[in-house]
């Protein structure tokens, strides 16, 4: 058990030992060690002793991850727990121990995942992903009244690291939307409470040009070579929802997590169920000739799946639940074309955005473009009495941005 002094940078210098774990004390503070797993996971925690009716005993209580938790703020845990134990013959680590028995964040996620988000949010797969890749691996084991402010912040300095900048905004809400939500069950009061989002978001403008349409298109291909030599890997499926975004101009986990009931390639016809619209209203999508060639293709490549693009373990391994591609799988793939083609600062819902520039280049009516993009109608007539207005005028308009792609993809 090598005692160190310990910095940031003699921290990240630590390697780990084949087979074996290794506790690494801080010279600096009593008790405080980092321990180091085979495989590198780095861990604070807390060696005491604590007077028992079977005498004195040794105790080890764990803090945090490394790097979540910084070494200045394990150091102020351990000496907070130092203090406990000496002033008051505190036992850390077997009251965290009961109250793990109680509850623990962790519990509380999966209850707001199975009892609210899952019954009023259509994104909560990705709430629930989320909390578990985003908020559990730092706060997971604690009680929900353990979990402070600084907590927070080190949930979102993860994030902000991995350079996500608005993704600190989604978390944040996510997080404050739960512990609202267990306020007078898990809580009393939320760790969120009075702090803010931390990144001003504005409105996204960004239209792709011919050159970036016809670039990304080439690349949605399996057998895409990026700059550096090497393969460039993109799933067929998640190049044909790619496709699809731009094909018929609607949002992403529309496309993403649609079923194969919803499309009538007969009629050509896309219904967008209202449980599954942004505004609540079912939507009616016209099928254009480019469109209903992807989606047959997806078809074919389903299997037995009801989601027109299911998740890779059911659709590769059979063995999982039936479920659809996870929302994120259109994103992940952008980027790494994005990276390899040269371009810059796109993302999926930038091809709603150009298609509906496209359209209206085209000629087509402002009003039409809106149906197409399912926006919201403001008056009443409009919401209640004209729910398949401008049923011919979406069809033509998906047709003549259909017909331009193709012309524009080949050249």
């Amino acid at each position: 058990m090598p005692s160190i002094r310990m910095t940031a940078r003699t921290l990240d210098s630590i390697k780990p030992t084949p087979g074996k774990q290794v506790d690494y004390f801080d010279s600096a503070t009593p008790g405080l060690h980092l321990r180091v797993s085979p495989k590198g996971a780095k861990s604070w925690a807390y060696f005491y002793r604590v007077q028992t009716l079977n005498g004195r005993k040794q105790r080890r209580f764990t803090i945090g991850r490394f790097p979540a938790l910084s070494l200045a703020d394990a150091r102020d845990q351990a000496r907070e727990k130092y203090h406990a134990v000496q002033t008051q013959n505190a036992d850390p680590a077997a009251d965290r121990i009961r109250e793990m028995q109680i509850v623990t964040m962790t519990d509380m996620a999966e209850a707001y995942i199975q009892k609210h988000a899952k019954v009023n949010k259509r994104s909560w797969r990705e709430d629930e992903r989320n909390l578990r890749v985003n908020v559990l691996p730092v706060i997971g084991g604690l009680h929900p009244k353990e979990v402070e402010r600084h907590h927070i912040e080190q949930i979102l300095d993860r994030i902000a690291a991995r350079g996500a900048t608005v993704m600190q905004n989604r978390v944040f809400a996510l997080l404050s939307a739960m512990f609202n939500w267990g306020v007078g069950v898990y809580l009393d009061i939320p760790p969120t409470y009075g702090m803010k989002k931390r990144v001003r978001e504005k409105p996204r403008e960004r239209c792709l040009s011919n050159v970036e349409i016809r670039t990304i298109w080439k690349a949605l291909s399996v057998e895409k070579i990026g700059r550096s030599g090497r393969r460039l890997y993109v799933s067929e499926p998640v190049s044909l929802i790619l496709k699809l975004l731009l094909v018929t101009a609607q949002r992403s986990s529309e496309v993403s997590q649609s079923k194969v009931t919803e499309y009538d390639l007969a009629n050509k016809i896309w219904t967008i169920p209202a449980e599954r619209s942004k505004n609540g209203r079912s939507h009616r999508v016209p099928i254009s000739e480019l469109a209903s060639q992807l989606i047959e293709r997806a078809i074919d490549l389903r299997g037995t799946s009801h989601y027109l693009f299911p998740s890779v373990g059911f659709s590769k391994l059979q063995n999982k639940e039936d479920s659809p591609v996870i929302p994120t799988a259109a994103n992940n793939a952008l980027r790494k074309i994005v990276e390899s083609s040269g371009l810059e600062n796109i993302t999926p819902h930038d091809f709603r955005e150009t298609a509906a520039t496209g359209m209206m280049f085209l000629g087509i009516p402002e009003p039409h473009v809106g149906a197409v993009l399912n926006h919201t109608k403001t008056s009443v007539t409009a919401r209640h009495y004209a729910r398949h207005q401008y049923e011919n005028e979406k069809l033509n308009a998906l047709e003549a941005w259909s017909d331009h792609l193709s012309m524009l993809i080949k050249g």
